[in-house]
């Protein structure tokens, strides 16, 4: 159902001339509505996975490949510089200098160019330890990104159901800041010639910090890990604008705000209203939970074993 129909439901319900007159009220309960819904209501139809890739590239030197963890393109002197290059697997760092060969592959970031950052180049000076610096074409359209070492959470995210590494498809445990921190900053350690070098690895653990989340141990760069959340509806602004519940379950939204409406105005039938949102809420509140409770409870009968029909044996 369309916002446009929702508006003609809700008014032709409460029926007041001075309601019908106002769209600024219309739109205010109707949104109000959609709040509420949006922190009571869990089902399928709001949730939502994004995958997130760490890293922002490789460098292959000879037969080594390492991840890249930030870099830089001066669009004046065509200079790339390239920081942050590691071996995930065990934490070395390599040594570049000047006149090495290397293979740039999949360099990420934005831009239409980004892509001409990519290939085989010699390293030039200022390349060192784990700095690459080389040159392409000047004036390109391209900026290369940095490797997240936390998770951003989505701007829509209501509730938060599950991350899970694709390396490990085991969703991560939530801990306290202090013990996330210390998986992510900690690791496991290794010794790389006088220091101490925490190697990235495959999260098991996360919390929450601000508008992030800190993962621990910190993911490998090339890591993939899968976010799935409950995300807000989308906004209903138009006439024509829909989103899933005004599609699947719209008298939701229209008793919702006539709730809102009723408490605005002190009307009487504000009790029968909020009867008629929970009649619908738990309907389609309880699918979702039916659903969710029985998508592993299918048993197979067991064999029957010959046995089973000898009773006289017993």
């Amino acid at each position: 159902m369309q916002l446009s129909d929702i508006t003609t439901q809700v008014t032709g319900l409460m029926n007041r001339r001075d309601f019908t007159a106002s769209t600024s009220l219309q739109t205010t309960f109707i949104n109000q509505g959609i709040m509420r819904l949006q922190r009571e209501l869990r089902v399928p139809a709001m949730e939502k996975s994004i995958n997130v890739t760490f890293g922002i590239g490789t460098v292959t030197v000879g037969t080594e490949t390492f991840w890249i963890g930030a870099g830089t393109y001066n669009s004046t002197t065509g200079a790339v510089t390239l920081t942050g290059i590691s071996n995930a697997a065990d934490g070395t760092q390599v040594q570049m200098s000047p006149g090495l060969s290397v293979v740039v592959a999949g360099l990420q970031g934005t831009g239409t160019q980004i892509a001409s950052l990519s290939g085989t180049f010699t390293a030039q000076a200022g390349s060192s330890g784990n700095t690459l610096v080389y040159n392409v074409a000047a004036g390109l359209n391209a900026v290369i990104g940095v490797m997240n070492t936390t998770l951003t959470i989505p701007n829509d995210l209501l509730e938060l159901q599950d991350i899970i590494p694709a390396a490990s498809n085991l969703k991560l445990t939530k801990v306290d800041i202090t013990r996330a921190l210390r998986y992510a900053n900690g690791g496991t350690v290794s010794a790389v010639g006088n220091t101490a070098v925490a190697i990235p690895g495959n999260p098991e653990v996360y919390c929450r910090q601000g508008g992030v989340w800190v993962l621990g141990p910190s993911p490998e760069p090339g890591a993939v890990l899968r976010v799935d959340y409950w995300a807000e509806l989308t906004p209903l602004v138009n006439p024509t604008d829909t989103n899933i519940i005004s599609i699947i379950a719209w008298d939701l939204i229209v008793y919702a705000a006539l709730v809102q409406a009723a408490i605005y105005y002190k009307d009487a039938r504000k009790d029968d209203w909020e009867d008629q949102y929970q009649t619908a809420f738990s309907a389609i509140q309880e699918q979702s939970d039916d659903d969710d409770e029985n998508a592993g409870a299918v048993v197979m009968p067991c064999y029957q074993m010959p046995i089973d029909w000898e009773f006289d044996h017993y």
